[in-house]
């Protein structure tokens, strides 16, 4: 339900984004194969971390500075052409576009 609502939320976020086309279509469907095993799974997460420009650590940072807060979690996504970091903190949800760190959703949670 929880993954439902992100996926709608962030594809709301995406629309409303003028910059929202962040990778090509190659780099789309390098993203995306034929098969649904297991290892296909973790060769796509591969795939998405190099596509993106901004890492781990630099999400962490960008999450201090905006919050002031440790992560909790950090996943690596993408919604159409775009990717995306949700990154979860003790107090806020965070939405961080993986090509330039731009922060597209901050949301404090209790």
């Amino acid at each position: 339900m929880y993954v439902k609502i992100m996926l709608i939320a962030v594809s709301v976020l995406v629309s409303a984004c003028t910059d929202h086309k962040n990778i090509t279509p190659v780099e789309h469907r390098s993203i995306h194969g034929y098969s649904q095993k297991p290892l296909y799974v973790q060769k796509s997460t591969q795939r998405l971390k190099r596509l993106n420009r901004i890492n781990e650590k630099s999400v962490e940072k960008i999450t201090i500075e905006q919050t002031g807060k440790k992560i909790k979690s950090v996943k690596l996504k993408h919604l159409g052409r775009s990717l995306f970091y949700y990154v979860k903190t003790r107090s806020f949800d965070l939405v961080i576009d993986a090509k330039n760190g731009k922060i597209i959703k901050k949301e404090k949670h209790d």
